[in-house]
């Protein structure tokens, strides 16, 4: 065997130990998987200006195996909303393997310096709601030069479906620059046709009697029930619209006087059962206040009505015809059922405070008023008035013959 044998046999057996070694030598092998996703960088937070230009930030991708990798934004930015919105990059490598990452975009507010312009609000300027029906606010749509997506809020009056009436009800709105805009609506709510609504006295009454009331109506006070009294006419004495028998019904108040409304008479007693309802809730008070008194003159004076009262010591009596020249001679006249209610303090059963007390003055007893019965030309009302708040006839107006005597107080 030659040198040269020999030397190939030596590296036939070298390779072949060296491929097995290797893996060769017609073997086989399989890659390691790729399960690591790329990774993106990314500024966390980006700030625009209200109404400028949105340029997605620049993101850097790197990846364990693949190489120019780039990272692709999803989200949208309203630049003339202020607010946050997020932006997502994400890419994908060759081994289908995704990252994400995430900037925060911020639309700084609008520049408070130049907007001085308040939000225009646009509301129907009335709207009608049935008497108890149902009340649904009006839709209000509100315009800025700024901003958008504002919203106005209601308020003003309170509106109450079942008092008939007119209501304020206010919207306002407010823009960032802290311009408010306001618009009114006016709701009415329409007259319920069984009612009578008093504009003088705020007073909502039936117009029909009634047993019992329900809430919000109540059975009215002597005083509220004589403000639907007309004296000037006859069967009944209560001002038209009510639908009420004309007969010598009597009716019931809440403080235990009865009225018949054929005639106008109040009884003190509390023997009726029908009355009719109202609904005070609106109720405009008169508050006897301040009266004066002049000791020299022996003149009250009542700044609520006007009017200038004789309070003088020992007032005299007479019959009707004596009362009417005892005025007129001391240049007054004799005062309507109206006027000499308004000094009657029916809670307490008494003349108002103010006014020398009746006793002192001899004028404990039924007081004559200007106002002829009507129906009957011999009669003329008056008013009773007492120092005893428990004499029954303390407060009554009824009708005597113009031939009887009573106390004179006269008027101006």
């Amino acid at each position: 065997m030659t040198n040269t044998t020999i030397s190939r046999i030596i590296l036939s057996a070298t390779t072949a130990m060296f491929l097995t070694a290797c893996g060769g030598g017609g073997g086989s092998s399989t890659p390691i998987a790729d399960t690591e996703a790329p990774v993106i960088t990314v500024p966390a937070t980006q700030t625009v200006p209200f109404g400028g230009t949105y340029t997605a930030a620049v993101a850097t991708v790197t990846d364990n195996i693949d190489t120019g990798l780039t990272a692709t934004p999803s989200g949208t930015v309203d630049t003339n909303t202020a607010g946050n919105y997020t932006i997502t990059y994400s890419a994908t490598d060759a081994a289908g393997n995704t990252g994400t990452a995430t900037t925060v975009v911020t639309v700084s507010p609008a520049s408070t310096v130049d907007d001085t312009e308040a939000p225009v609000i646009t509301v129907p300027a009335t709207q009608t709601v049935p008497f108890g029906g149902t009340y649904t606010p009006a839709v209000a749509t509100v315009e800025d030069n700024v901003d958008t997506g504002l919203t106005a809020t209601i308020g003003g009056d309170t509106v109450d479906v079942n008092i008939a009436g007119n209501y304020n009800v206010t919207y306002t709105a407010t823009d960032t620059a802290g311009n408010t805009g306001t618009a009114t609506t006016v709701v009415t709510v329409t007259v319920d046709p069984d009612t009578i609504t008093d504009t003088l006295t705020g007073l909502v009454w039936d117009k029909n009697a009634s047993d019992t009331c329900t809430s919000p109506k109540t059975v009215p006070t002597i005083a509220q029930f004589q403000t639907i009294m007309d004296y000037s006419t006859f069967e009944p004495a209560v001002v038209s619209g009510f639908n009420l028998a004309k007969d010598a019904t009597e009716y019931k108040t809440s403080d235990g006087w009865n009225i018949k409304l054929h005639d106008g008479q109040i009884e003190n007693n509390t023997t009726a059962t029908k009355t009719i309802c109202v609904d005070a809730t609106n109720e405009v008070n008169v508050t006897k206040q301040n009266l004066t008194r002049d000791a020299d003159t022996n003149l009250v004076t009542d700044p609520n009505t006007g009017l200038v009262w004789d309070d003088t010591p020992s007032l005299p009596t007479g019959t009707f015809s004596d009362a009417n020249n005892t005025c007129i001679g001391n240049e007054m006249r004799l005062p309507t059922i109206t006027e000499l209610n308004s000094i009657y303090d029916r809670d307490n059963k008494k003349i108002v405070d103010g006014f020398t007390d009746v006793n002192s003055i001899g004028g404990n007893g039924h007081f004559w008023t200007s106002t002829v019965a009507v129906g009957n030309a011999d009669q003329a009302w008056t008013v009773g008035f007492s120092s005893d708040s428990n004499a029954t006839w303390s407060g009554e107006v009824a009708a005597y013959a113009k031939t009887q005597t009573h106390i004179i107080r006269c008027v101006k």
